[in-house]
């Protein structure tokens, strides 16, 4: 019943297991201290009835979150399968490129490693990553603003071929890729807002466990039940 220390150093999926294992320790406490059997002990020790209702609230919200936390990631997960797709047609686009670039270029040329990326591994970069070096490389080929003809003018790469199907692989995932941001700010938000309601629950609990433990000290041989009831230890007093 120890407080967690730092929940910012768990990723959704320990988080996860982590209010999953909240909620069935919150439960048991907060269903121990509605028994009318404990109330009177309780109220001895002037135990706040709104720490019940806080607790109950704090337990229904998080599971409600966690729920939609799950979705999202497996949403998430869908997406980057998705997402593989749109990279892959990226990748079919720049490397009839690259191609042309090496036969236009001295081998030893540096455009080819910084213009047109030939040497990089594109196809480990994420999805946006890879956006932004299709585009740079789309800008070499597409006429600057006030200029009569693009930057190259590569062998074969013409403006209603490999050059518009760059501008179209580049407009497809584009789309994509700001839809996934959103989605990827909801759930971070999200994971925020479990991590707090989780510290809160587990405070709440705490607070509970600790008049239990006043009202039916460990010593008492009337206290086991109750003690049980509550989660709290049989052979000594409740620690943290």
């Amino acid at each position: 019943m120890a407080p967690f220390t730092d929940l910012s150093t768990l990723d959704s999926t320990q988080l996860l297991h982590a209010i999953a294992k909240e909620l069935r320790k919150a439960r048991a406490v907060c269903q121990a201290a509605g028994e009318k059997r404990h109330q009177a002990a309780l109220e001895a020790v002037d135990f706040d009835q709104s720490l019940l209702t806080r607790a109950k609230a704090l337990i229904d919200s998080l599971r409600a979150d966690a729920a939609q936390c799950k979705k999202i990631r497996e949403e998430a997960k869908r997406r980057r399968h998705d997402d593989r797709k749109f990279q892959t047609h990226l990748l079919e686009a720049i490397e009839p490129i690259q191609t042309a670039a090496r036969r236009y270029f001295d081998a030893e040329s540096e455009v080819l490693s910084k213009g047109y990326l030939i040497g990089s591994d594109l196809a480990a970069l994420k999805l946006e990553e890879l956006l932004a070096k299709a585009e740079a490389i789309l800008a070499r080929l597409i006429p600057a603003e006030g200029s009569v003809g693009p930057q190259d003018a590569l062998p074969g790469i013409k403006p209603g071929g490999r050059v518009s199907d760059l501008a179209g692989a580049i407009g497809k995932a584009r789309s994509r890729s700001e839809n996934s941001g959103a989605s990827g700010a909801t759930e971070d938000a999200l994971v925020d807002k479990l991590r707090r309601d989780l510290t809160a629950l587990a405070g709440f609990r705490r607070q509970i466990a600790w008049a239990a433990e006043q009202a039916f000290p460990w010593r008492s041989g009337k206290s086991a039940a109750a003690r049980k009831a509550f989660g709290l230890p049989k052979d000594g007093p409740l620690e943290a």
